[in-house]
């Protein structure tokens, strides 16, 4: 099988399933302020600026990624995907002090030698994630990409990337085009590239 496809893949939404976690601390940590929220309340959260200071709190604190749990099915679409690429890079918008304590929890689950590299954002860099992610993906030449943040997922597509698009809390309305697909989750992407043969064909076979 010839191998054409480099492949960019997320990490939080994608690969792992951060915001049962994550509200799990903030309801330990603000129980006033979050006690009373469950998972069809976030969407709405995400406007507010306090809550969004409380999710990079969140995020930026390796000490959570150890008890970060798979997306369902991730655990097997990471080296089934890994079979259908040339390169598989990881490319996520936390920052580079958090590369080994990634490293760490890939090796717990037996998926570390599926991964290239971890391609992060400088802890020093003023640069937002979309720019980050768009950077490194650019230089580590990424034909394909798979994210769950509907602006950076179109970033990624104007850019010129085809994207497989993870369907989040509230992100439903991003429409499918020939360069970017909808996926409920990362493991039904990775059946279609199985099924399809290669990465590549999942995109061909779809024609608006």
């Amino acid at each position: 099988m010839k191998k054409k496809c480099i492949l960019g893949i997320d990490f939080d939404g994608v690969i792992v399933e951060d915001i049962l976690l994550m509200m799990k601390v903030l309801k330990e940590k603000f129980p006033e302020r979050y006690d009373s929220i469950d998972i069809q309340s976030l969407p709405s959260l995400l406007l507010h600026p306090e809550f969004l200071g409380h999710r990079q709190d969140f995020l930026r604190d390796s000490r959570y990624i150890s008890d970060l749990s798979f997306c369902p099915g991730a655990l097997a679409a990471v080296p089934l995907l890994r079979k259908f690429c040339h390169q598989m890079h990881m490319i996520s918008g936390r920052w580079t002090y958090q590369e080994e304590p990634m490293e760490q929890f890939f090796k717990k689950w037996g998926i570390s030698g599926h991964i290239d590299s971890k391609l992060l954002r400088d802890a020093k860099s003023k640069e937002t994630a979309l720019e980050a992610k768009l950077r490194n993906a650019q230089k580590a030449g990424v034909t394909h990409m798979i994210e769950n943040d509907p602006l950076i997922a179109q970033a990624f597509e104007k850019a010129g990337m085809k994207v497989a698009f993870i369907v989040g809390l509230g992100k439903e309305k991003v429409s499918d085009t020939p360069n970017l697909r909808k996926y409920p989750q990362l493991w039904y992407f990775a059946m279609d590239v199985g099924l399809a043969g290669s990465v590549e064909k999942v995109f061909a076979q779809y024609v608006i």
